[in-house]
């Protein structure tokens, strides 16, 4: 005990005499300068283009269509109406344990496979689920489950509350199909 005193002592001594020192890092570290965007002051120039086929020269000037193009702001298209609903269906539990890494590990795996497909993860003490999608029907599941099965053998189906989303058309696009579908 007597020993190691002293060297706990020392070793403050010289690791707080090794920080007390500054060190000055202006000359090795790189400097840059601020980024300036150049703007183009010029007058348009005419693209010269040979065609393979033919020896005859092309002289055109894209530049106006160049910067319609590049202006171009599209307008804003309303949001269509949407109506969500919660409905009786199924999900396909993945996962069903304590670990928390092995749930996350599941829920970033089935993301890779089915990145279209809506994932749950719920922990409800003491475990962790882990469950994809909303279907209304077994139509809807079946293929999902053969690929999920590859990679969770224990993967099954269970009925769940799903969540649905409508997408509500406007009155005059539902007459002008009807008026369609009479034709």
């Amino acid at each position: 005990m007597k020993k190691i005193v002293p060297f706990f002592i020392f070793n403050f001594f010289f690791l707080s005499f090794l920080s007390a020192q500054e060190e000055n890092f202006e000359n090795i570290r790189p400097k840059f300068e601020p980024y300036q965007r150049t703007i183009y002051q010029g007058e348009s120039k005419k693209i010269e283009a040979i065609l393979s086929n033919d020896s005859t020269m092309v002289w055109q000037d894209n530049t106006a269509e160049l910067n319609k193009a590049l202006d171009y702001i599209p307008k804003e298209l309303p949001p269509p109406e949407v109506e969500k609903k919660r409905v009786v269906g199924w999900r396909i539990m993945i996962y069903r344990g304590r670990d928390r890494d092995e749930a996350l590990a599941a829920k970033r795996k089935s993301y890779e496979i089915f990145p279209k497909h809506k994932v749950y993860y719920q922990y409800k003490t003491p475990s962790y689920k882990v469950k994809v999608g909303d279907f209304q029907n077994s139509d809807e599941y079946k293929g999902v489950l053969k690929r999920l099965k590859r990679e969770f053998y224990e993967a099954v189906v269970v009925p769940d509350i799903i969540n649905l989303v409508i997408i509500n058309k406007k009155q005059e696009e539902k007459k002008e199909e009807e008026k369609k579908e009479k034709e």
